[in-house]
């Protein structure tokens, strides 16, 4: 067989494997495919995709929407009534169901929603209703109550060839916007602490931001730099499309891709964040002490803590022998003096 010939035989068999997998991905994709449709109540604002109805202070609002199922077979779903929180994308997120909420959160999408949970078994290209109801507090709210109705699913499919499994998660959410009036709330950044730490063995500067206002952020776009002090530029990133909901707060985490940029010192972080809401420009100081820096070059180097230990494990070894010699050679004195009083004792018995 010829060199030319191998080489085409190979090419074939890597494009067919390429073939393979694309079906398996399109067809593990198939199976979990789920569409929402919204079932706008009589007080929605403006049919925009989501729920987003105009409610009144200690009335009940009914909200519902359609799953349908795309797939060939029946899916078990969870449907659950999360608080829209902020991930550190950051992100509007309907995931979390038990989450540390911002002070700032008056009401909590989850406290007011019935049912908590909703299980159900949706059959194939059929679309099925869901319902829950909330019960508005008597209070009036000014803003935005934000959440969303989560989706889970978790299905296995199986290779009708090899046997094997594969276990797919997909989760889906319908959003939820409540407002009482039409009066506009201003959302308001704000920077928190400012701290260092180490990912994937790379430095990272973590900003604790806070939104602590009724009022979400979209379309938001980050310019952020981070200056020595001799403000000397050691970083800069840019960062669009971002969102963030009402009355959260995230961690916005910038990597240091060269780690010998963060030296013991005082440096100087900027972030100036631009949306069709307005305009923040957060700033603060903060320190990388040795101690810290020490600690990335720990991470970074694994084997210093092994050398470290080894040498410690010697020093104590050390220690232990000459503690053990000194031992040994008190009892072989303290021998030699009792056999002298025995010689002497018998000598003075003999006179």
């Amino acid at each position: 067989m010829s060199k030319k010939f191998k080489i085409f035989l190979y090419s074939i068999a890597i494009l067919l494997s390429f073939v393979f997998i694309s079906a398996q991905r399109a067809q593990a994709s198939d199976v979990n495919g789920l569409a929402m449709e919204p079932i706008y109540p009589n007080n929605q604002i403006t049919k925009n995709g989501i729920l987003y109805p105009m409610v009144s202070p200690g009335s009940t609002q009914t909200l519902s929407f359609n799953i349908i199922n795309l797939s060939n077979q029946s899916q078990k779903l969870t449907i659950s009534p999360n608080t829209a929180i902020t991930s550190n994308g950051p992100s509007i997120d309907y995931s979390q169901s038990k989450y540390k909420y911002d002070s700032s959160l008056k009401y909590k999408f989850s406290d007011i929603f019935f049912p908590k949970k909703i299980k159900l078994d949706v059959k194939p290209n059929t679309p099925t209703k869901v319902t829950f109801t909330a019960k508005i507090p008597k209070k009036e709210f000014k803003g935005l109550l934000m959440g969303g109705f989560y989706i889970d699913t978790n299905q296995t499919s199986y290779n009708n060839d090899s046997g094997t499994s594969i276990n797919n998660k997909y989760t889906y959410a319908m959003p939820v916007i409540m407002r009482e009036n039409k009066e506009k709330s201003l959302p308001e950044l704000k920077l928190g602490t400012v701290t260092n730490g180490m990912s994937f063995k790379a430095p990272i500067i973590s900003s604790k931001i806070y939104n602590k206002q009724p009022a979400m952020i979209d379309q938001l776009k980050m310019d952020t730099t981070i200056k020595d002090d001799n403000n000397k530029l050691i970083f800069h990133s840019y960062n669009n499309d971002n969102s963030v909901a009402p009355n959260s707060s995230f961690n916005y985490v910038n990597t240091i891709p060269n780690k010998d940029n963060l030296q013991p010192g005082t440096y100087h972080i900027k972030i100036i964040a631009k949306s069709p809401e307005g305009k923040w420009i957060l700033q603060k100081s903060f320190t990388v002490s040795v101690g810290q820096y020490l600690g990335t070059i720990f991470q970074n180097n694994q084997w210093l803590w092994l050398f470290i230990i080894i040498i410690i494990l010697l020093i104590v070894s050390f220690i232990g022998y000459l503690i053990y010699k000194k031992h040994k050679k008190n009892l072989l004195s303290q021998s030699n003096d009792k056999s002298t009083i025995s010689r002497e004792s018998s000598g003075s018995h003999f006179k």
